[in-house]
Order: structure tokens, then C-alpha cells, then sequence
């Protein structure tokens, strides 16, 4: 069996304990670190994801496509179209990345050469998480070989087929270099805990085992004869009883010598023994004795300091002031006693309470004794316990959640700043009284369980409403954590996170994922899903419309997607005024509505789609009628919901193709009007434009058609003007950069507006390329020569020479002789220069009117 030393059993058995604990709590702090860090980075990035989802949407609008295998965005493309991931990833500080099905097509993040890592693909976990099951991934993830904490998200068409995923990520890193710099935090304040309880331990064994060592040692002493060996006072235990005892025997055998030098030997005992430093010294300040204590203590030997003064040994020349006024008010004859710093002999600094006791002889001070208690380790303890308090205090003050500190009663002993800040209580209002009776107005029953719970040791975490000091209710996340004391519940914190913005949010949430963004109308999800419970006997008869509205393409390229937003908001407020308060109208996405209608007979919708014709024709929209096609249809009971739908839907579409092209037409003559009532010499200048278009196309010998064709394309030339402001149009002076590059657009606008009519055949074409120049300088496709259709070379000539001789607001008119010499200068340059002689010589002719 192993012999190990009391001492070293009580030393063992402290660093044990102290290492479980080390372990223990070391552990959970670091695991619970890093996973609250991963749990606040997925947090970010979920939020990060649907900022940059509203960013995108706010700045890009329309449906996500796919065309020639390129993911579009509305009329955007999004294949290596770094504007917006760019934004995005600095706003948030992510790598922002959009794939078209798992390739990645526009993205920050880069390869190891600082190329952006086009073509790569997403990891196959995230594939099947995110395009195959529809669902948003979030977590760790490989992104291009390096392990990011990531956030995933389909990208869905308005048909809710996924087309790719949608990023946003940061490398993990930064987190792990935190997490173990906090672990390594640990490790090494885990080694200063352990080695105070060496220190400590050291302390107690040695305290412990002393007395028993000093009756060892008197023992043996008594044994080889020496009988002038006392044992002082050990204490009021066993160990001390034994050493009455032993003295006892002691004075029993030595009377007669311990009459004779008891106090003698008994204060030598006292003074050579103490476990305080003393130094004895003469009425001049001189060193005299010291004990072994002192020895230890300051790292003298009496030797090396007797006949020295006293304070020049013990202190150093920035106390020495401090020591000798203690040492002179101790030679007046005063005991002393002060707490202060004090030198060994290599310099190190002692923190010691100091007792001085003057030496009286015939009413004489003759000298001194000081005594020297070393209290460093109490002023340690008693620095770090100042140190942890006010780190609690810090901690409690500025924690950004309101916290509440009770008693085991329930009374309210502290409160910090963001307590008073969410429930406006101050610390006097609250002090003393039930904090559970403040804060709260309803279920007391179940709040006095939840901290009956608490009071019995056990964490508590729930949401719930508390209200504010004006009873305003408060949307909070608690946490209830008792307050131990020596095993003890001495009372608790209840700790109030403020969640309302969350709330608020999950809310707005809760009501976007149901209805429409533009009309504010429900949704399609909404839609199908009330669908599927509206199919029930207790709500036939049961009947759907669907309403589908025309030309809004067209209402979108003629005025700009606003206006077609507009457009749609005019429709949508008709259908909601005409609907009945159980009905459900939708908008399914696009141009499409759906009207739900219980216990609703076919004829009775009839009569509902006929208010609904009769408001649209009380509308109008930028002078355009509203049209809208119907499709309707009332559900049997033996008929399933696809092929009801189907039904009513093949009503609409039978309807539209009826009414489309007269819809068009109208409204592209609708179109054509309003521009021409907001600008006569718009009306005049296209029809000089068609005439001139005229002469030219008959004096190059075009075919019939191909005549009409050049002639109504010089009428509708500038049929784009219409989205263009009218005080840019009317702007008296230069066009700003701005402006020039709007009125550059009107080609393509024109294009857009007429391709969407079915009889223009290839006029849009020619109106698209009339601005294009003979060098290739022009717009909006920098064509060349003869890759520009001739009509379109013929609108450039004849539009520009009606401009130069026209009145245009910005400068004067010119002749039509220096009209003639401005074509013939930018022949070759911005015309061609066949169209151009053509036209010269058919102007000269004397019997042309159009000079």
C-alpha cells in the first residue's frame, strides 16, 4: 500500500477537484461560445438573404425566366451581372452568389487566381436540399472548396418552378480563429484557477500538518533528554489537547528549572515561532533579533541586517517615509497598527498588516518590536473578488437585455438600465415589491409556476408578453437563472429580451406570404389553399372567374412598367369593389386574376362580371379603356379541382383570343392619339416624315408592299415618345446627358409597341434601326452600311431633313437649301449616301411639292 503524507492528500485531492471543475465548466463555456456564434451567423445570413431577395426585387422588377438557357429577371440579365451581387455582398459584407440550376452565374465569390468562380457548381447536399426538395438550406457548406456558414434559397418563376438558388455566405474561418482563441482564453485562465488551488491547498496542509510536525519534533526532543522544550498553543482540538498535555508532563518532570526561566522561555518560544514576521530593534532604530519567520518573509538572516536600521532594511525609497513615521510614533511609547507595503530582500513587494509594540523598561522606551502579518494572498483574493464584482456589475449595467434581479421572495432588490428603458419602471418604484405583479396582468397563476420553477433551481426560457409601467404590452423573450449561494436558492434573474421588432416582422411575414406585393390582393398560394377548402358541400354552389387583362405589354413598353403597376392597381381595386365581403380575389401573377365565389350560382356570376365590364368602362387609364377577358365556370361535385380550374381557365384564353387583336389595335390607336393631342407637331412632323419616306421609297422603285411598309413606318417612327417625358420632349435648350440617353430610347420603345401589334409584320424592325448610321456610329445596335434595313435608311433621311427644316424649341429652323447641304455633309457619316442623292434630286425637281 502506498504511504502518501497527509499534506499531499489534501493537495491531491484539491487539485482534483479544482481540475473536474476546470474541465467541466472550461467545456461547456467553449462549446456553448461556438455554437451561440454559429447560431447568431445563420440568424445574420437568413436576414442577409431576404435583404438582398427585397433588394433585388426593389431594383429589378418582374418574374425570374429562363431564356436561351440565361436566367432573366424580368427583361434583366442575369448571367455575369455583377452590379447587384456586388451591392449586396458590401452592404451585408457576404459572398452573395445566383445560380441558373446549380452553376453559378453571377457571384463574388472568386477562385484561388482572383477570377470570379463562374461555372462552378453548389455542393450536392445543398443541390438536393434546395432545387430538388424546395426548401432553404442554411448552415456550414463547401463554396468553391473552402467551408462557409451559408444560406440557400430557391429561385422560383411565377409558375413556382425552381430555376436556381439564391446565396449568401461567409467563410467559417473567422469564426473557428474566435472560437479558439476563446478556448485558448480558457485553457489559460483554467491553469491561473488551478494554481491558486495549489497555492490555497498548500496553504491549509501546511496549516494543518504544522502542529502535529511541532509535536513530533518536541517528542523526539523529550526523548533524547532535552527537557527545556516547549510546545506553544496549537489550538482547541485533539493536536492541541495533546500538547497541554505533553507540556504538562513536561513541567511535571522540569519544575523546578521552568520556575526559573518559564517567561523567558515562553515569550522566546513565542517570539522564535510565530508564523508573523518580527524584527526587534533599539530605541535607535537598530536591528537586534528577528525571528524565522521574518527569515522567510523578507530573505534575511540576522547576520546580514543586525546593527542596520530597521526601516532601510524593510522598505524602499518611495515607502521609507511611511515606515519611519510608524517606527518614531512607536518609540513615543504607541502601539501601532497599519496595513501597507513593505520590500524583501530581491525586491519583491509585500502586502502586510503591521503591528508595532514598544519595549518599556523603568517607564522607558528602550525599544520595539514589529510584527509583520503577510496578508498578499488576502489582498489578492480580496482584488479579484473587487474585480469579479465589478465585472457582474458592468455585465448587469450594460447588457443590452432588461434584467431584473429578485430575492428568494420574490421582491425586487436591482434592476438595470434597459429594465427601465423597455418597462419604464424606475428602481425606487420597483424596489421591494413583486416584480411578476408589475410587468404582468394576466395568467398569474401559470407566471407563479414558471418562477415557482425557478426558485426551485431550475432555468426557465419562454416567450411571452410582460407589459410596460403605461401597460403597454411588450413582446419579450425570458429567461429565468437562480441565484445559488453555498448550495442555496438566495433568489434569481429574470432577463427580458425585446422581441418586437422580431414579431412585428414574422407578422409582415406571416401577411406578404399571403398576399400580392403590387395590389395587396391575396395571393395564388392563398388562392389554392382556400380553394382546397371551399370544396365542400356546405359552399356549392361553387364558382371561380378568371380574369386575364389585356394589353398590358403594351401599356408597359408605351408608359414603362409603372404605369402597367398602375395599370394592374386600377384592375385590382375594380375587382375588389365589385367582389362581396366572402369572396376571394386573387392575383395569380402577371396579368391574371381569380375571383372565388361560395354558394354562388353560374348565373349569378354573370351578373357579377358584368359590373365588373361596366366599371372598367367607367375607367380609364392614360386616356386608354380598361379591358379585361373572363373565363368563368361554377364546380359540380363530381368534377376535381385541376379540372375545374382547367375549365375556367380555357374560358378566359378562348375569350382573349376572341378579343386580343381588336383590344390591341384599340389601344395602340388609343397610343397613337395621345401623343398626337400632346404634341400637334409631333401629328405634322410624322406625316412630312411618311411623305418624304414616300418619295423616296418611289424613286428607288420599292414593291407595293414594301412602299406601304417605308410609308406607315414614317408615320409611327417616333411612336416611342410616348413613355418619354413631355417636358424633356418640349425642353427649351440642350438635353442634359440624362435626357439625351432617354430620347435615345424611343426606337426601342416604338419597337416594343409595335411588335406587340400582330399586323405590323417587319415595321418594328424598321423603326428600331432608323437612328442607326451609315458608319456605324449610331443606335441603339451600332449597325453599319448596308446591315441597316433600307426603309430604315430612308426614315433617318427623310426625319432628319423634316427636324432641320422643322421648329424645334431648342433652336431655330433651317432653310431648305442648308437643310440639302447638312444631308449631303453627313452623307457617308450618319446616312447612306444613295438614299441621300436619291432625295436631293427628287427635291430639286421643279413640280416637287414638298420643297
Amino acid at each position: 500500500m502506498i504511504n502518501i503524507k497527509i499534506k499531499n492528500k489534501i493537495i491531491l485531492l484539491s487539485i482534483s477537484i479544482s481540475l473536474f471543475l476546470i474541465l467541466g465548466i472550461g467545456t461547456y463555456s467553449v462549446v456553448s461560445f461556438h455554437n451561440n456564434l454559429i447560431k447568431s451567423s445563420n440568424e445574420k445570413l437568413m436576414s442577409d438573404l431576404l435583404l438582398g431577395e427585397e433588394l433585388l426585387n426593389e431594383k429589378i422588377e418582374g418574374n425570374w425566366h429562363v431564356k436561351n438557357n440565361k436566367l432573366y429577371k424580368g427583361d434583366v440579365l442575369i448571367n455575369n451581372n455583377f452590379e447587384m451581387v456586388d451591392k449586396i455582398a458590401k452592404l451585408t459584407g457576404d459572398t452573395v452568389t445566383i445560380f441558373l440550376d446549380n452553376e453559378r452565374i453571377a457571384t463574388t465569390v472568386k477562385l484561388d487566381n482572383g477570377y470570379r468562380a463562374l461555372g462552378t457548381k453548389v455542393s450536392d447536399i445543398v443541390y438536393d436540399t434546395v432545387v430538388k426538395q424546395g426548401e432553404i438550406f442554411l448552415g456550414k457548406a463547401d463554396v468553391v472548396g473552402t467551408i462557409n456558414q451559408t444560406a440557400y434559397k430557391p429561385i422560383k418563376n411565377s409558375k413556382g418552378d425552381i430555376l436556381g438558388i439564391w446565396y449568401v455566405g461567409v467563410p467559417n474561418t473567422p469564426y473557428n480563429e474566435i472560437s479558439n482563441k476563446f478556448r485558448n482564453f480558457i485553457v489559460i485562465y483554467g491553469v491561473i484557477i488551478m494554481f491558486i488551488f495549489i497555492v490555497i491547498s498548500k496553504y491549509i496542509a501546511d496549516n494543518i500538518v504544522r502542529p502535529i510536525k511541532l509535536l513530533e519534533i518536541g517528542a523526539n526532543r523529550i526523548t533524547s533528554g532535552d527537557m527545556d522544550t516547549e510546545i506553544g498553543f496549537i489550538g482547541n482540538c485533539e493536536i492541541g489537547s495533546l500538547a497541554v498535555t505533553f507540556n504538562l508532563m513536561r513541567e511535571h518532570l522540569n519544575n523546578m528549572v521552568m520556575k526559573v526561566s518559564d517567561v523567558s522561555n515562553e515569550f522566546e518560544t513565542l517570539f522564535k515561532g510565530s508564523l508573523d514576521a518580527i524584527i526587534k530593534f533599539d530605541a535607535k532604530h537598530k536591528v537586534l533579533d528577528i525571528n524565522n519567520t521574518f527569515t522567510e518573509l523578507f530573505e534575511y538572516k540576522l547576520d546580514e541586517i543586525r546593527g542596520l536600521e530597521v526601516d532601510l532594511v524593510v522598505s524602499n525609497d518611495e515607502f521609507i517615509e511611511h515606515s519611519k513615521a510608524i517606527t518614531k510614533k512607536m518609540l513615543e511609547g504607541n502601539n501601532v497598527s497599519r496595513k501597507g507595503v513593505r520590500f524583501s530582500k530581491s525586491g519583491k513587494e509585500l502586502f502586510l498588516e503591521i503591528m508595532g509594540i514598544p519595549i518599556v523598561k523603568d517607564g522607558k522606551v528602550i525599544g520595539g518590536y514589529s510584527v509583520y502579518r503577510d496578508i498578499s494572498k488576502q489582498v489578492l483574493y480580496e482584488t479579484k473578488l473587487r474585480r469579479q464584482k465589478s465585472t457582474f456589475e458592468s455585465l448587469f449595467k450594460n447588457s443590452y437585455d432588461a434584467i431584473v434581479m429578485i430575492d428568494k421572495d420574490r421582491n425586487v432588490l436591482e434592476i438595470n438600465d434597459n429594465f427601465n428603458k423597455l418597462f419604464g419602471y424606475s428602481i425606487d418604484e420597483l424596489r421591494d415589491d413583486n416584480v411578476d405583479k408589475a410587468i404582468c396582468y394576466e395568467n398569474f397563476e401559470t407566471l407563479n409556476d414558471l418562477t415557482d420553477k425557478l426558485m426551485s433551481g431550475t432555468k426557465v426560457v419562454l416567450e411571452g408578453v410582460r407589459y410596460s409601467k403605461d401597460k403597454m404590452p411588450k413582446n419579450v423573450n425570458i429567461k429565468g437563472v437562480p441565484i445559488m449561494e453555498n448550495g442555496e436558492i438566495i433568489g434569481g434573474f429574470g432577463i427580458y429580451t425585446d422581441i418586437g421588432e422580431r414579431k412585428v416582422s414574422e407578422k409582415k411575414m406571416k401577411y406578404m406570404s399571403f398576399h400580392d406585393e403590387l395590389t395587396d390582393l391575396f395571393n395564388r398560394r392563398y388562392f389554392e389553399s382556400e380553394l382546397v377548402k371551399f370544396i365542400s358541400k356546405e359552399f356549392f354552389p361553387l364558382s371561380l372567374i378568371m380574369a386575364d387583362v389585356n394589353g398590358l405589354k403594351l401599356v408597359n413598353d408605351a408608359f414603362g412598367h409603372e404605369k402597367g403597376d398602375l395599370y394592374l392597381l386600377k384592375v385590382s381595386k375594380i375587382l375588389k369593389k365589385v367582389s362581396r365581403h366572402n369572396e376571394v380575389v386573387a392575383r395569380l401573377g402577371g396579368d391574371e386574376f381569380v375571383v372565388l365565389l361560395p354558394n354562388t350560382t353560374y348565373s349569378d356570376t354573370e351578373k357579377i362580371i358584368k359590373r365588373i365590364r361596366k366599371e372598367c368602362e367607367r375607367e380609364k387609364f392614360e386616356n386608354i379603356d380598361i379591358s379585361v377577358s373572363f373565363g368563368v365556370g361554377t364546380m359540380t361535385e363530381e368534377e376535381n379541382y385541376a379540372d375545374f380550374f382547367k375549365r375556367v381557365e380555357d374560358n378566359m384564353y378562348r375569350e382573349k383570343l376572341i378579343e386580343s387583336p381588336f383590344i390591341k389595335n384599340k389601344m395602340f390607336d388609343s397610343i397613337i392619339d395621345e401623343l398626337y393631342e400632346n404634341s400637334h407637331r409631333e401629328k405634322e412632323h410624322s406625316e412630312l416624315v411618311s411623305k418624304y419616306c414616300q418619295l423616296i421609297g418611289k424613286a428607288i422603285g420599292l414593291a407595293d408592299r414594301e412602299l406601304e411598309e417605308v410609308v406607315l413606318s414614317g408615320k409611327l417612327h417616333d411612336i416611342g415618345k410616348i413613355a418619354i417625358e413631355e417636358s424633356i420632349l418640349n425642353k427649351q435648350g440642350r438635353l442634359s446627358k440624362s435626357e439625351h440617353k432617354k430620347i435615345r430610347k424611343h426606337s426601342e420603345i416604338g419597337y416594343r409597341i409595335l411588335n406587340a401589334i400582330n399586323e405590323m409584320g417587319e415595321i418594328p424592325d424598321y423603326v428600331l434601326a432608323h437612328h442607326e448610321w451609315w458608319n456605324g456610329n449610331g443606335y441603339p445596335k451600332k449597325l453599319k452600311g448596308e446591315d441597316i434595313p433600307i426603309q430604315s435608311r430612308i426614315i433617318a433621311v427623310a426625319d432628319a431633313f423634316s427636324a432641320m427644316i422643322g421648329y424645334r424649341v431648342y433652336r431655330e429652323s433651317l432653310s431648305k437649301e442648308d437643310a440639302i447641304k447638312e444631308l449631303i455633309k453627313m452623307s457617308k457619316v450618319q446616312f447612306d449616301p444613295f438614299i441621300v442623292n436619291i432625295f436631293v434630286e427628287e427635291l430639286k425637281k421643279e413640280n416637287s411639292e414638298l420643297i
